[in-house]
């Protein structure tokens, strides 16, 4: 679960809190702390209290998050009994004043997951604690599909869902097949890593339908072989990286950790239509190898042992679309390939 440490009450930052269900965060409070083994709240909680339920009043739609912990000291029977009734105690405060029972989700966890660890009375401070949230609830819809190359069904494929609140991953079983959690109607980004093979990633927008099959044909990456790294694009004549690409780059570095015994080339090429082969000494050249450069330090820097790694420039020797026409086969043109030098 991710979770914001905010000294006050946040309406703009967001996330999606994994538990039984999904939530989209509105807003947090400062955590209400308790004594060594009590329960019963201060009056400065109140005041707490009051100011989330201000905010929960204006929106129906909105319910309450109450997460409870507790330090080390004592049993784990003794300190979640002790975190139930932490959380009873706001509970019961938050119902008088008028929130409905079905709109309060309690989370007790005793001491089995501390905010921080207990080394000292200032962290265990830390851990009396129940951490109130106005949340709002997210339907999600399940997406089923299979992942399978050339040969046949892959197993153990990793899968991983991205979108701007919500993520999720998940591992195809022995005949290929997967599911995943979606956000309905928001888009997100689906991508596979394989051993073996390259990956495969989709943009998608799903509706809550029972049948959201999505299927994957992955291309077998051996000795050789070059493919295309979807999103990997560039600023116009710039080594420098467009923001969305990076989803991509997290594929590759995966792909590498894969495959350990993979070595590649990353070539690098540019758009420069309608006119000759540019030269080795040209700016359009230098740039179609300091773009291969720009994903090998990005490897490197992420712990990919250099001797794996080559990288070229070709200039627009190997232009996709000579003649561009649209915005997308310019991107096309100023892209980075990957080839199989040894697998």
């Amino acid at each position: 679960m991710k979770r914001l440490n905010l000294l006050f009450l946040c309406f703009i930052q967001f996330s999606v809190l994994a538990q039984n269900n999904q939530y989209k965060q509105i807003a947090k409070q400062n955590d209400i702390l308790f004594e060594t083994g009590k329960f019963d709240l201060a009056e400065q909680d109140l005041v707490k209290l009051d100011s989330t339920i201000k905010i929960l009043n204006t929106d129906k739609s909105f319910q309450i998050l109450l997460t409870s912990h507790t330090d080390s000291d004592g049993s784990q029977k003794s300190n979640m009994e002790l975190s139930k009734k932490r959380s009873s105690s706001v509970k019961a405060y938050l119902m008088k004043m008028g929130v409905s029972e079905p709109a309060i989700h309690i989370f007790d966890y005793g001491e089995s997951k501390p905010i921080t660890n207990n080394k000292d009375e200032e962290s265990k401070k830390r851990n009396r604690s129940v951490t109130v949230e106005v949340v709002k609830y997210i339907p999600l819809v399940k997406i089923n599909g299979k992942i399978r190359n050339n040969s046949g069904a892959i197993p153990n494929a990793k899968i991983f869902l991205n979108s701007s609140i919500y993520k999720d991953s998940a591992i195809s079983g022995n005949d290929g097949s997967y599911e995943i959690n979606a956000i309905e109607n928001l888009p997100a980004r689906l991508s596979v890593v394989a051993k073996n093979n390259f990956t495969s990633s989709k943009i998608i927008k799903i509706k809550n339908d029972k049948n959201n099959l999505l299927d994957f044909e992955l291309s077998e990456s051996f000795k050789g072989s070059v493919n295309k790294f979807d999103e990997l694009f560039f600023y116009g004549d710039e080594a420098r990286m467009l923001p969305t690409s990076l989803p991509s780059l997290k594929d590759l570095l995966l792909f590498m950790n894969m495959n350990p015994t993979y070595k590649i080339e990353i070539m690098g090429h540019v758009n420069y239509p309608g006119t000759e082969l540019v030269k080795p000494d040209s700016r359009y050249f230098i740039l179609s190898v300091n773009r291969a450069k720009t994903i090998r330090d990005y490897l490197v820097n992420h712990q990919i042992e250099s001797e794996r790694i080559i990288y070229k420039g070709y200039g627009n020797s190997k232009m996709k679309f000579p003649h561009p026409k649209s915005e997308a086969e310019t991107e096309a043109n100023r892209r980075v390939d990957i080839k199989i030098l040894e697998n």
